[in-house]
């Protein structure tokens, strides 16, 4: 069963913070200028990238995460303006949600990923084959 958007399952565990040298800490990628995006990072193998819908955030994959982490790599990102990411006043479109997804990537050194994506996610996964042909392996389109 998968809850709504926005409500966090905690029926596995919550990959959204870690704790670090005594204190909380948040994974960010800086982006953009001035704009900062929270990342889970957890699990090996082949690497997957979750995109979340439109007002959720990347809390929606929880349910999901726990199992995916067995055998592959799984990053879950907060685009621009989502959950713990920095909110902007530029746009949002798909094009600069792919970039940040690129960026985010580079940041995490993965060079080719199985692309996850639900609702408005699909549109920025669609958006990051079509540019950036050689980052993606397949793409997952749910609800698109």
């Amino acid at each position: 069963m998968r809850p709504p958007c926005g409500i966090l399952w905690l029926g596995n565990r919550n990959p959204a913070l870690r704790i670090g040298q005594g204190a909380l800490e948040m994974p960010m990628a800086l982006v953009a200028d001035n704009v900062e995006l929270f990342y889970s990072d957890h699990g090996q193998g082949p690497p997957v990238l979750m995109l979340h819908g439109w007002t959720c955030d990347g809390a929606d994959w929880s349910w999901l995460t726990g199992d995916l982490t067995v055998d592959h790599r799984v990053v879950v990102v907060d685009f621009r303006g989502h959950g713990r990411s920095t909110r902007t006043v530029d746009l949002y479109g798909a094009q600069v949600l792919a970039n940040d997804m690129v960026r985010v990537l580079q940041h995490l050194s993965i060079d080719r990923v199985v692309v996850v994506g639900h609702s408005m996610g699909t549109t920025v996964a669609s958006a990051l084959a079509v540019e950036y042909p050689d980052t993606v392996s397949a793409l997952v389109l749910i609800d698109p």
